[in-house]
């Protein structure tokens, strides 16, 4: 549907709701969001906020949202016109409202998912990222719960001997939904590929650009859960491994090899582990946030996925997305140029200093840098990525004895008031780390993996 039929295709109110968009939007806007499923609440805010973002960048007023037929008549006599690409996502922001609002469920958009499956497999990635976090015990199932009149009448049903010939039909008494246990104790759901690829087409402009850089391979990250449950797991996964394989190279009796503050530093009352804000510009004296604060204000501000990074990163051969595992750091002097249209320098081993830190971070603020808009990675997406890594290749991520082609991976995500954060696979000892070390000594075997985050 173009922009002008959409906007054309009814006058007044949105069906069934009785409210007229301009209500929605800017009078009503909390009793319309409780009036959707709880579940589709956060949902509502961002499509909410992101038609108030258009309207404000392009500098509508409100009287112009009484009514689709309104609202489109302006856009068609604004002048300069509004860009296409923007027309077109903010009719994707209305029909997924009008949708949500009429139905009380999510608008699945087609095209969302066409694109997603053409330009990163995402249904096949999606799979195979489900399957490891069951397969380690991170998702649980979280039964949905029916309202107490419902589970009344199914008990009473239950109750009953049946009669007769006819078999009573099985009644469901649950959805089930898979979520992890974030260091609140609150679940958090599973995020779902219709989710994932709606985010992605709604950052298209970005992603495009990062997908021709080779920023196509999919991790999901536990982030919300504690570093302590997660490390466990990556543990029991490595067990597993072995048990296998037997002729992978593992310390059974100890396979990690992790400093004191990574297994609970997110979880104290004043935590040692924090996460760099956007916001930082200086690697010494970053603006940092504790996992408890990321959650919080994830559910104040009723984030569509809480508790969860979805997180994009370079496949093993960066320009081949179908290439499995992850793209190593590479050392110095043997990084590539990535991208047809958008060109990209690897980021390269011993490149850690902190002038060298801070450049990079100012450059992932500055569209025209070809490292905008990515993100340092952090414990929970390193301990993913190397799962990942090791069960499509065979081989552990940042294997730090084979200085020709792997290194140190330091975090650039996070942050310790006395230290940086290092992760690596040690081959002699047959060990994951998670250690520390101080900026000034890093060496040349260490550097930095960069991610893109939705």
């Amino acid at each position: 549907m173009s922009s002008s039929e959409f906007y054309q295709s009814h006058e007044g109110p949105i069906p069934e709701s009785g409210k007229s968009i301009h209500e929605v939007l800017m009078v009503s806007s909390d009793r319309a969001r409780d009036s959707v499923p709880k579940q589709y609440r956060a949902h509502f805010n961002e499509l909410r906020n992101g038609i108030l973002a258009f309207c404000k960048e392009f500098e509508i007023p409100s009287s112009a949202l009484q009514d689709k037929k309104v609202f489109g008549e302006y856009l068609a006599s604004r002048k300069p016109p509004v860009p296409l690409k923007r027309m077109e996502q903010a009719v994707y922001l209305f029909q997924g409202l009008e949708h949500l609002l009429t139905h009380h469920e999510l608008w699945i958009n087609p095209e969302a998912l066409a694109e997603a499956e053409q330009f990163y497999r995402l249904k096949e990635q999606y799979t195979v990222q489900v399957d490891l976090l069951k397969r380690t015990g991170i998702l649980h199932s979280k039964r949905e719960q029916l309202p107490r009149q419902t589970k009344r009448l199914i008990d009473f049903f239950k109750s009953l001997s049946p009669f007769g010939k006819k078999k009573r039909p099985e009644l469901k008494e649950t959805k089930e939904i898979l979520c992890i246990t974030g260091i609140d104790g609150k679940e958090y759901p599973l995020p779902t590929l219709e989710q994932i690829a709606q985010r992605l087409f709604e950052q298209k402009e970005l992603f495009e650009i990062k997908r021709d850089q080779g920023f196509t391979k999919l991790l999901l990250v536990p982030f919300g859960m504690s570093l302590e449950h997660l490390l466990s797991a990556l543990k029991h996964f490595l067990l597993d491994y072995k048990k296998v394989h037997e002729d992978f190279r593992l310390h059974s009796a100890d396979p990690l090899l992790i400093w004191d503050a990574f297994t609970y530093g997110d979880q104290e009352e004043s935590p040692r582990l924090t996460y760099l804000d956007s916001t930082t510009t200086d690697i010494s004296h970053p603006h940092t946030q504790s996992k408890a604060q990321i959650l919080s204000r994830q559910t104040q501000h009723f984030s569509a996925t809480p508790g969860w990074r979805i997180v994009f990163v370079q496949p093993s051969v960066p320009m081949d997305q179908t290439s499995k595992g992850i793209a190593s750091i590479p050392p110095r002097d043997c990084g590539r140029i990535r991208g047809e249209h958008h060109f990209r320098h690897d980021v390269e081993a011993s490149q850690s200093s902190t002038e060298e830190m801070n450049y990079f971070l100012e450059d992932q603020k500055d569209p025209s840098s070809p490292y905008f808009g990515e993100s340092g990675m952090t414990p929970e997406d390193w301990a993913i990525a190397f799962m990942t890594h090791l069960q499509e290749t065979g081989r552990p991520l940042d294997d730090w004895e084979e200085k020709r082609t792997e290194n140190m991976a330091y975090l650039t995500g996070v942050y310790f008031p006395d230290a940086f954060a290092l992760c690596y696979w040690n081959k002699l000892v047959g060990q994951v780390a998670f250690k520390r070390c101080v900026l000034e000594d890093l060496d040349s075997g260490v550097g930095a993996r960069f991610a893109v985050v939705i």
